[in-house]
C-alpha cells in the first residue's frame, strides 16, 4: 500500500513538473501575415499574427476596436480582432497606401494569458504592391509602326506623368541610340479610341508618350522605363527596369508569291509586301494573263495585312502572267512605283472519288446506277456485296 502510494505521488509529481515546465515556456509568434514584397492589392487586407499559446480567453468573435498591441509605421488606422485565444488580426481601415514599405512591431512585454511574455520585440516587414507596366502600343517587336505615333502606356496603379518623366527614354536604334524627344501626359479616351487601343476607359492608370517630331522610317526605336520610376502615390518605384522595342514601317515594295511553280488550282495565291496593304487595293490593281475574275466580295475587303492571300477560280494545267500594277498603294501612303511582274503555274487537280454513304435505295425498275463524283481517276476499286431479300433487315440491324 505504502509502495503503490509512492508511484502515485511520485506520478503526479510528474505532471505537474510538465505541467510547469510548459507554463515556463516563453510565448513565442509562429506566424505573420503578411511579409515581404506583396503583389496586390488584397494581400494588404489583413494583418495576422498567430501565437505559440492562448492569449486571451475563448470569446464569441467580436466586433473588435481600435486598440492592440502591434505598432504599425507608418502609421495606419484599423480594428484588432481576436480570431480565437491565440490568433490576432489587424483589418485596416483603407486600402493600404501603395508602393510603401510597412513595419510592424510586437513589444517584448507582450505577455500570453499564463502570464510568459515574449522576451525580446518581434519585428517583420512588408512592401504593398509596386507599379508595374502591363501592356504597352505599339507592342513588343511591333512592325511596320507609322511616323508619328503616341505610345501608350499601361500600369497596374494610378500614375503621374509629372512624376514619371524623368525614368522614360526613347531611344533609335539600340539602347544607347539617339535620344527621342517626347511629352508625358495623360491619354484622352477618344485619343485611344482612334488609335485602336482599347484596354480600359480608366486613363488614370496610363502615360502617353507624344513625340516631338516624327520617326524615321526603317528604324527600330526601344522605350525604357528606369527601375524606381514611381506611380501617383507610395514612395516606391517599379521593382525593375521594364523596356519595349518596335519598328517603323520601310519603304513599301513587292517581295513574292508563295509557292508561283506547279500549284494546285484550288490552293490560295499569296503576296508578300514590305508593309501592309488593304486586301480591296490589292485586288483592284491586280492582273492576269489569260484573266481571272476575283469574287466580286473581294472589293468591299477594308483589312490590311503584309501578307494577303486570294483565293481565285485557276484552271489546271495553266500558265499565268501576273501583274500588280505601279499605282498600289500601302496603308502609309507609299506607291509601289513600278509594275511587279511575275509568273505562276498551275499543277492538274488532285485525284479524289467520292460517293454517298450509309444507306440507300436502288429501285428494282431503275438502272440500278449509284452516282458518284470523280476527278482525274480513269479507274477505281470498289468492293459490293449481293444481298438476297432474306439477309438485308438482319444487315441492317446488325
Amino acid at each position: 500500500m505504502h509502495r503503490l502510494l509512492t508511484v502515485l505521488i511520485a506520478v503526479a509529481s510528474l505532471f505537474a513538473l510538465d505541467s510547469l515546465a510548459q507554463q515556463k515556456d516563453p510565448l513565442r509568434v509562429l506566424g505573420m501575415f503578411p511579409k515581404g514584397q506583396l503583389e496586390g492589392a488584397n494581400q494588404g487586407r489583413t494583418i495576422i499574427v498567430t501565437f505559440s499559446k492562448p492569449v486571451v480567453p475563448l470569446q464569441q468573435l467580436p466586433e473588435g476596436d481600435g486598440s492592440g498591441p502591434l505598432v504599425i509605421a507608418p502609421a495606419v488606422k484599423g480594428k484588432f480582432r481576436w480570431l480565437g485565444t491565440s490568433t490576432l488580426s489587424f483589418t485596416p481601415s483603407d486600402t493600404l497606401e501603395p508602393a510603401t514599405e510597412y513595419h510592424v512591431k510586437l513589444a517584448a512585454n507582450f505577455k500570453a494569458s499564463d502570464g510568459t511574455s515574449l522576451g525580446g520585440d518581434v519585428t517583420w516587414s512588408f512592401t504593398t504592391a509596386r507599379p508595374a507596366l502591363i501592356a504597352s502600343s505599339p507592342g513588343h517587336n511591333q512592325q511596320s509602326v507609322q511616323l508619328t505615333p503616341t505610345i501608350f502606356l499601361r500600369f497596374t496603379q494610378k500614375m503621374n506623368p509629372a512624376k514619371a518623366a524623368s525614368f522614360i527614354k526613347v531611344k533609335e536604334g539600340t539602347r544607347e541610340g539617339s535620344a527621342v524627344a517626347f511629352t508625358v501626359g495623360v491619354p484622352g479616351n477618344e485619343e485611344l479610341s482612334k488609335a485602336k487601343v482599347y484596354w480600359s476607359s480608366d486613363t488614370t492608370m496610363m502615360l502617353a508618350l507624344r513625340l516631338e517630331k516624327p520617326l524615321v522610317k526603317n528604324k527600330r526605336y526601344v522605350v525604357m522605363l528606369a527601375k524606381e520610376l514611381p506611380g501617383a502615390r507610395g514612395t516606391l518605384g517599379m521593382e525593375k527596369e521594364a523596356s519595349f522595342a518596335f519598328d517603323t514601317y520601310r519603304d513599301f515594295a513587292f517581295v513574292r508569291v508563295d509557292n508561283p511553280t506547279n500549284r494546285r488550282p484550288g490552293d490560295g495565291l499569296t503576296f508578300n509586301f514590305t508593309t501592309p496593304v488593304r486586301f480591296r487595293d490589292l485586288v483592284n490593281n491586280l492582273s492576269f494573263d489569260p484573266p481571272v475574275k476575283p469574287p466580286e466580295n473581294y472589293e468591299e475587303y477594308e483589312w490590311s495585312a503584309a501578307e494577303l492571300t486570294l483565293y481565285l477560280q485557276l484552271k489546271a494545267e495553266t500558265k499565268y502572267t501576273c501583274t500588280i500594277k505601279k499605282e498600289l498603294q500601302d496603308i502609309f501612303g507609299q506607291t509601289l512605283g513600278k509594275d511587279a511582274t511575275f509568273t505562276i503555274t498551275t499543277s492538274s487537280h488532285e485525284p479524289y472519288f467520292t460517293m454517298t454513304s450509309g444507306h440507300g435505295i436502288l429501285e428494282a425498275y431503275g438502272d440500278r446506277v449509284y452516282p458518284v463524283t470523280t476527278m482525274n481517276l480513269s479507274s477505281v476499286e470498289v468492293k459490293m456485296l449481293r444481298l438476297n431479300k432474306d439477309n438485308v433487315i438482319p444487315m441492317l440491324t446488325s
